[in-house]
């Protein structure tokens, strides 16, 4: 039998609506600033997504790193529907909170600092489809963050 847990979906609910609004990424002591330096991309060619996570708290943020895929959250949305565009299958497959990967390495990121990043989108999604798209990206860090710490939207679009 199906039963709705309502507290639950409640909370959920009231996640999913106050993301958007940056709420959460307030008090962060991390921010992160994404952008593309090619607006315009010829179907099969890269997506790379260009990430700044600035340290905005007046201490040290010392945190482990895994794969691209595992750290960060990735939403890409069709630009003219607005829907979800679905991660290729097995892309998270090896990401686990206990470091399941076989990159990890402690990064110190100094009060004031920045340390990029860059995410390929080709090797998350299926960019085979013409049309304009918009990505946001999301990072939390265990024992760190409060809270996933929410990036600006980018848009860009897949020419045939």
């Amino acid at each position: 039998m199906f039963r709705i847990n309502v507290r639950k979906l409640f909370g959920v609910g009231t996640l999913l609506l106050l993301m958007p609004l940056g709420v959460f990424s307030q008090e962060q002591p991390l921010s992160v600033t994404a952008s593309i330096r090619e607006p315009e991309v010829k179907v099969g060619g890269k997506v790379g997504i260009w990430l700044a996570l600035q340290n905005r708290s007046d201490h040290e943020l010392v945190y482990m790193d895994q794969a691209r895929e595992c750290d960060y959250g990735v939403q890409l949305r069709s630009a003219e529907t607005n829907l979800p565009i679905p991660m290729l299958p097995g892309v998270r497959e090896h990401c686990s909170a206990t470091g399941g990967t076989t990159r990890n390495i402690t990064v110190r990121i100094k009060p004031g600092e920045s340390r990029r990043d860059r995410i390929n989108l080709e090797d998350l999604f299926d960019l085979s489809a013409p049309g304009a798209y918009t990505v946001r990206v999301t990072r939390q860090l265990p024992g760190v963050t409060a809270g996933p710490a929410i990036s600006n939207d980018v848009q860009f679009q897949i020419i045939p």
